[in-house]
């Protein structure tokens, strides 16, 4: 079926009926503009049922490498996320690269953690799997040698007010994440959302104002990162 808004709501009040349509299907999503590699549904359910299969309890969604490609300039890369080692702090910082285009897995899932928040309109795919795998759900990936998808980035026309909104919102909401880790990751996510803010900036004609969020982004990076990883892992352990 075909649902359609009279009016423009914003991408995560789309999602989230398309979640409440669902069913008890799998879910594979696709924006206007990215590009499914032919195989992407065939390679990540095989992957998402072996897991299930492997672990009936546990709640899995597949993620799989992926090319972005720059619509602004010549600049193509390819993205693997990071499964291996502690995936929350993965997630955190940003090494599972949380694009919804390229994730599979039930609907049900991604309705037991309430869908997407409306107040985000950007940034809500992270601030999804950050949760997902904090509340104990896990990822699996399809062959790293298969970029399932392609993303078509363009920062142009792009609203950082947006950006910075969504960014205020995640670090409230993540709170209980940040004092796991301690200050160093604090610093490194802070980091990350600046960074992003200033190449919005950047490449939408606001030259000083890029400068500004790219010296605070360097100036919050923290020098030992590893250290919020061991602090936590010795958190868990307890």
């Amino acid at each position: 079926s075909v649902i359609r808004n009279e009016e423009n709501q914003g991408r995560p009040r789309a999602r989230n009926m398309v979640i409440d349509e669902a069913g008890d299907d799998c879910l594979a999503w696709l924006d206007a503009g990215d590009l499914w590699h032919p195989r992407k549904l065939e390679l990540q359910i095989s992957a998402l049922l072996s897991a299930e299969a492997a672990q009936p309890a546990t709640r899995f969604l597949c993620t799989g490498p992926l090319r972005w490609v720059f619509a602004d300039k010549a600049d193509e890369r390819l993205r693997v996320p990071e499964l291996e080692g502690d995936q929350l702090y993965n997630a955190l910082t940003g090494k599972l690269f949380p694009y919804l285009q390229g994730i599979i897995g039930k609907a049900e899932h991604f309705r037991s953690l309430g869908g997407f928040d409306e107040r985000l309109l950007r940034r809500q795919d992270y601030d999804f799997l950050v949760r997902f795998i904090g509340s104990g759900g896990r990822m699996v990936g399809s062959p790293s040698d298969i970029p399932v998808f392609t993303y078509l980035k363009s920062d142009i026309g792009n609203s950082v007010a947006v950006v910075a909104a969504a960014n205020r919102v995640i670090r409230t909401k993540h709170q209980q994440y940040y004092r796991q880790y301690g200050s160093e990751l604090t610093r490194q996510v802070r980091s990350n959302q600046d960074r992003l803010v200033a190449r919005f900036y950047r490449h939408n004609g606001h030259p000083v104002r890029s400068i500004a969020y790219g010296i605070r982004a360097k100036a919050m990076k923290p020098e030992l990162v590893e250290t919020a990883r061991r602090t936590a892992g010795r958190t868990r352990s307890v």
